[in-house]
């Protein structure tokens, strides 16, 4: 049944039931991008401003061990030792992201466990956390991303719903790709936020910061969570489980069972030049009713289209009536509309103030 349904961005809705589906999903899909583009960038506030005050304890940390800067630790750490640990040593730095903080706290730490006689404690752990997803160092791409938000229009002018649908499809893919992108930026962000956390607790604890080796292991199982949940495979679970518990509509979502069902549904069956039927029940102001089995033969923009009755051949234009009080608004539920029916012939029929009651 559709009597419930929205006639959204125009009067094509009645033969593309689905597009109301299409554009909620699509909204959702872009308000889910934009929440967490604006979390990132609460995030990355708080995140900067603990780096400030971690890169200080970490300077001071250095200094306490008579070592100006990360550069100059390299070198005596290199000079000290030899074979298998220069190698674990030079194998550490290749795995971490050149010009990031993480990286110089995993080499503060690392190489001051080295001078304290730990050895190269960081191919422990230290060094999974970033050689995790790849582009932990890449950051900015979330801004890139939100700057390209602005580039899916969702259309709500004159378009014909066919044209709508194929929009909307583009909108779910871009989006749903987007999404999944920003979320794996966030979750990483998320990750340098909570290890800025523990490094902090390292420099702050007189006993702990003594000891790399146990700083490694105690924070291990986190670092290792932080990681996985970073991941694309755990992205992907992370969203496809949300859209479950808020029962998204998810039929055209790239990558779906539905999505690719529908592909082979159309390659095979469908042609470009079938237009959609509908059984569309009106009724008039004095609760007269007149079912038509129609299909659609033209749409003029959102307010106006012209159908066929398909019993008996008939040809009638359906207009919106007081399309202007509706102009500015996205959605709009059928109960809400009213319809003028003309026909076409000699007889030119008109029925004035319809709305739809039933649509299959």
């Amino acid at each position: 049944m559709g009597n419930s349904q929205s006639v959204g961005s125009g009067i094509g809705d009645l033969f593309w039931p689905d597009n109301p589906h299409r554009r909620d999903r699509a909204f959702q899909l872009e308000r889910d991008c934009r929440n967490a583009i604006d979390l990132f960038n609460t995030t990355k506030t708080q995140y900067d401003a603990d780096v400030i005050r971690v890169k200080d304890l970490m300077d001071k940390y250095l200094k306490d061990h008579g070592f100006d800067s990360i550069a100059q630790l390299d070198s005596h750490v290199q000079g000290v030792l030899h074979g298998e640990e220069l190698q674990k040593w030079h194998d550490l730095k290749v795995a971490l992201s050149a010009n990031n903080f993480i990286s110089d706290l995993v080499l503060a730490i690392s190489g001051i466990g080295v001078v304290l006689g730990a050895g190269v404690i960081g191919t422990l752990v230290l060094a999974g956390i970033v050689a995790g997803p790849a582009g932990w160092a890449a950051l900015g791409v979330v801004a890139t991303i939100a700057a390209a938000l602005g580039a899916i229009v969702l259309v709500w002018g004159v378009i014909e719903g066919a044209i709508e649908r194929d929009r909307l499809r583009d909108a779910i893919n871009d989006l749903f790709t987007k999404r999944q992108e920003i979320y794996c930026q966030l979750r990483t962000l998320q990750a340098y936020k909570s290890w800025v956390a523990a490094f902090e607790i390292f420099f702050l604890d007189e006993d702990l910061k003594k000891k790399p080796d146990l700083f490694a292991r105690r924070y291990q199982s986190q670092f290792e969570e932080d990681v996985a949940r970073a991941k694309g495979s755990a992205v992907e679970k992370e969203l496809r489980d949300l859209g479950r518990r808020r029962e998204s509509w998810t039929n055209e979502d790239p990558y779906t069972a539905a999505t690719v069902m529908l592909m082979m549904d159309e390659g095979v069956t469908a042609k470009e030049s079938e237009m959609p039927t509908r059984n569309i029940v009106f009724s008039d102001e004095a609760q007269r009713q007149y079912s038509f089995p129609a299909q659609i033969l033209e749409q003029y923009g959102r307010y106006e289209c012209k159908f066929k009755t398909l019993d008996t051949g008939d040809v009638w234009t359906a207009l919106v009536q007081g399309a202007q009080e509706l102009k500015d608004r996205m959605v709009i539920n059928l109960s809400e509309v009213r319809f003028r029916l003309v026909k076409e012939g000699s007889d030119g029929q008109v029925l004035e103030n319809c709305k739809v009651i039933q649509f299959f």
